[in-house]
């Protein structure tokens, strides 16, 4: 296997479990440990942790080692602070290619997901589907490159926080509404119903943290 894909493994699944939390914040990594759970060497492994330092899940701790970086609350209205200002952008300036079958399809999943009371994981596909769909369009490599890195610590959170929130019908009401005004062509106002759902998804981001204590 090239020294390149070597590396991409590692990162994904060092990264994915950052992620899933299955390495909790503030966990201590152990290269040596690393190198057996990924069954690599050392040097793709520390090619990966050096790419998730700089994507923020990782710290680099002189004489205390690699480190699991923490979510707190700074971290939570920085993520969204940014996505508030990209997400509606990107939809303000490529909306209009977004398909629009896709659109009345995705729309009918999440009607009839709002009927179902009890399919949470379902809402949970749903929200991020919606947020793909529209960084799908994105034309610009550097605000791609950032919204996922941002998608990484949104889904981090939910995983941290036990992937339980009492916004799922609200959540789906305002992706409903999105989709709405996409449909409509008015990129404008879908625009400010982004703005509006990543509002409430941060102050529900707060609540969730605070009922963690960090």
């Amino acid at each position: 296997m090239a020294k390149e894909t070597l590396k991409d493994k590692a990162y994904q699944i060092i990264k994915e479990k950052i992620i899933t939390c299955q390495y909790k914040p503030g966990t201590l990594l152990n290269e040596i440990e690393l190198v057996q759970e990924v069954d690599s060497s050392h040097t793709p492994i520390r090619e990966a942790l050096s790419r998730l330092e700089q994507e923020n899940l990782v710290k680099f701790m002189p004489k205390k080692g690699i480190w699991v970086t923490d979510i707190v609350m700074s971290d939570v209205r920085d993520v969204y602070e940014v996505r508030e200002l990209i997400e509606p952008h990107i939809i303000r300036r490529w909306g209009c290619d977004i398909s629009k079958d896709e659109l009345k399809e995705y729309m009918d999943h999440c009607k009839k997901s709002l009927e179902n009371t009890k399919d949470e994981e379902g809402k949970f596909k749903l929200d991020y589907i919606l947020h793909d769909m529209i960084l799908d369009q994105c034309r610009n490599a550097h605000l791609t490159r950032t919204m996922n890195q941002l998608q990484d610590q949104t889904r981090r959170l939910r995983n941290m926080t036990g992937n339980r929130n009492s916004r799922l019908k609200y959540i789906m009401e305002e992706h409903i509404e999105i989709t709405k005004w996409l449909l409509e062509s008015d990129y404008e106002k879908a625009a400010q119903a982004m703005i509006y759902h990543l509002q409430q998804g941060k102050q529900s981001s707060f609540d969730l943290l605070m009922g963690k204590g960090v």
